[in-house]
């Protein structure tokens, strides 16, 4: 799985200084929360469900702007897959998103998705008593952008792949940290602490 998140750097890296998207390949475009791992320490460990459901609604919003095909979201990740254009697209006219300007795209899509984080988040509950700190807080959530080409449609997917492997690994991680004390998953590969969680059956 490293191999293949080295390669998805490249396709990251090959984008840097291009002013607009290849509409001949697939892009993908994620969406990161900046300085979340802050933010959500105030949140209930190792899972809160009304950050999963800012998330989720927010994904939404972003599917319904934008357009791509595939979205995935967790943890405090986006990704949009969008898939190229046809020669029978072109010969009708069709066009990427914003014409496939990287600038625009990027300044969008980020704008946007803090702009509905930060209200759907608004929007779940908190106790004003035990929970003063977390809503001092809110409104203030932003996100990065990131965009870049890949050679097929099987590269996105196996972007997707990478961000699921990714995302589980640290889950584990988290919820080990959360369950046992740091001695006992010292050494522990995040396969290995899959076995001892105290939610595995």
């Amino acid at each position: 799985m490293a191999e293949l998140g080295e390669k998805m750097k490249e396709y990251e890296n090959e984008c840097f200084g291009k002013l607009v998207l290849d509409d001949s390949k697939p892009f993908v475009i994620r969406l990161d929360g900046h300085r979340f791992s802050k933010f959500t320490s105030h949140f209930k460990k190792p899972f809160d469900e009304r950050i999963f459901t800012a998330m989720l609604y927010t994904t939404k919003d972003l599917m319904e702007e934008f357009l791509p095909t595939t979205a995935y979201t967790a943890s405090d990740e986006i990704t949009l897959i969008f898939p190229p254009l046809t020669n029978e697209e072109k010969e009708k006219g069709a066009h990427l998103i914003y014409n496939g300007r990287i600038q625009k795209i990027l300044s969008l899509t980020s704008g946007l998705c803090s702009v509905r984080f930060s209200q759907h988040i608004a929007n779940q509950q908190f106790d004003p008593t035990r929970e003063a700190t977390v809503l001092s807080k809110l409104g203030y959530q932003s996100f990065d952008s990131r965009i870049f080409n890949v050679p097929s449609m099987e590269e996105a997917l196996n972007n997707l792949i990478w961000r699921v492997s990714d995302i589980r690994r640290n889950s584990v991680t988290n919820l080990g940290q959360c369950s046992f004390a740091q001695n006992v998953l010292t050494g522990l590969s995040s396969m290995e602490a899959t076995f001892i969680s105290p939610n595995n059956p």
